[in-house]
This record gives structure tokens, C-alpha cells and sequence, in this order.
């Protein structure tokens, strides 16, 4: 049983060191548990996007996020939500 469809805003961090690569971390929570991802979470409610990006690395993998800037806004569905429509 999927939980009620209700809008929420997620960000999405795209960690990248001085050698170009990519911090991807491997998801344990359902719906994406045993899927790699870039760096995430939810928005909580009034944050800026760019200070939840801040606060996803920083919880998520101990990193402080440096020259942040937003480049990409997407509609995502979990998987199997969108299955449905």
C-alpha cells in the first residue's frame, strides 16, 4: 500500500571533488533501498533549497558543501508510484 500522494520538495546534491568524481550514496530505505543516488532529502518546511542542500550533505556524509549552485529542478515519482498514472 503506497502512502497518500501528497507534494513535497527534495533536493538533490550533486557532491564533485577536485578529480571530478562523483559522491554516490547506496539508498537502505524503501522506496529506493538498494539503489545508488547522489546526495538527498526532503525539504523541511520554509528552508531554502540551497540551505537543505547544505544540510543533506552535511547529515547524510559529513561534508560542507562549497560553491553550491542550483542547476537542475525535476518532478520525481519513487519507483512504482508512477506505475499507477
Amino acid at each position: 500500500m503506497h502512502e497518500p500522494c501528497v507534494p513535497r520538495v527534495d533536493v538533490g546534491v550533486l557532491l564533485v571533488d577536485e578529480l571530478d568524481r562523483v559522491l554516490l550514496t547506496l539508498r537502505n530505505r524503501p522506496p529506493e533501498a538498494g539503489c545508488w543516488s547522489i546526495v538527498g532529502g526532503k525539504r523541511d518546511f520554509l528552508e531554502a533549497l540551497e540551505e537543505c542542500a547544505a544540510r543533506e550533505a552535511r547529515e547524510e556524509v559529513g561534508v560542507a558543501a562549497r560553491n553550491a549552485i542550483r542547476a537542475y529542478t525535476s518532478q520525481h515519482l519513487p519507483p512504482g508510484l508512477n506505475e499507477s498514472r
